[in-house]
């Protein structure tokens, strides 16, 4: 079997059934709801930077504009069920992908590979090549802020419509500037190669995304796709220095949209402050009793907020 693998099959075989029709239920006990996943309609691969392949899912409706999806960190494409189970999916186009190191996505060896914003923005302008997608609106969640940015320093907003950053990073340095209390107490044992230590952290990250605790058959699902993640792509991606506040942002001319939770104990609700300084006539939403998963927490907003943004860019 492919090691890279392994975690997720045993975390799946204890907590998850596979059901022939492709729909994943997660279940806990007997009397639990079975949490189900639907099929995406189309998933492939794209070759993203340095040869990377980038595996891409396609949701809802193919004739309609095209929303890209790019998920945080140690996260993948199912981060977005909320979006693609939803009203969003009967009246758009709905692009995910796994970023290079998570989900199906290649995983090449080393921290070069995660280091490098040239290869981060090759692979979402691979997505965006290779779905021939016109015109997109990015939603950018937690470290899909900085990736979107590397992809912005390099090509530009021209091919875009529009962008949400969603309790988004712009910002990666030694000092750990802008990251939450939570981050910085479970993110060190999330690199670690002890696998006892890395999913005790990984656990304790995941409680922390939420403010109000998750329905504990998503939680069993959301704590098994982080463990696709190996330990040396988790370090890679927090090992860059890089500012995208300084870089960037101010020379963004689509119309941006952050929104951001106010009780988010990961990254600290003045990194999206920050970005709204930065970027000309940006929208700021503060979210009450929210934490760093605005689009899990509060779709409804998220969803209101991407509609707005494509009436924005018509």
């Amino acid at each position: 079997m492919n090691p890279r693998l392994t975690m997720l099959v045993v975390a799946i075989t204890v907590l998850l059934a596979v059901r022939p029709s492709g729909a994943v239920a997660a279940e806990t006990d007997a009397s639990a709801e079975p949490f189900r996943v639907p099929a995406p309609t189309r998933a492939y691969f794209v070759e993203g930077g340095d040869n990377a392949r980038i595996a891409v899912q396609e949701w809802g409706n193919t004739e309609e504009r095209a929303i890209i999806f790019v998920h945080a960190f140690s996260q993948s494409h199912l981060a977005w069920i909320p979006q693609v189970t939803g009203q969003l999916a009967q009246d758009f186009r709905l692009i995910t992908f796994d970023n290079r190191g998570h989900g199906n996505s290649d995983k090449p060896a080393g921290l070069a590979p995660y280091s490098d914003g040239t290869l981060f923005a090759a692979d979402l302008d691979a997505v965006i090549g290779g779905s021939n997608a016109k015109n997109p609106i990015v939603v950018a969640w937690s470290i899909g802020g900085v990736l979107t940015g590397d992809y912005l320093q390099y090509h530009g907003d021209d091919a875009l419509g529009g962008i949400l950053f969603l309790s988004a990073a712009h910002k990666l340095s030694p000092d750990g500037q802008y990251f939450g209390r939570a981050f910085a107490e479970f993110g060190p044992g999330m690199m670690s190669d002890d696998l006892a230590t890395n999913v005790q952290a990984t656990l304790a990250a995941g409680r922390a995304i939420t403010a109000q605790p998750v329905e504990p058959t998503l939680f069993a699902f959301i704590v098994a796709t982080n463990m696709v993640v190996p330990s040396h792509v988790r370090a890679g991606f927090v090992s860059r220095t890089v500012d995208h506040f300084r870089d960037t942002l101010p020379s963004l001319s689509v119309p941006v949209r952050i929104i951001h939770g106010d009780k988010d104990v990961l990254l600290q609700v003045e990194s999206s402050r920050e970005a709204a300084r930065r970027v000309p006539n940006a929208s700021l939403t503060i979210l009450s009793d929210v934490g760093h998963a605005p689009h899990a927490e509060r779709p409804a907003a998220v969803e209101a907020a991407i509609r707005q943004l494509i009436a924005d860019s018509q």
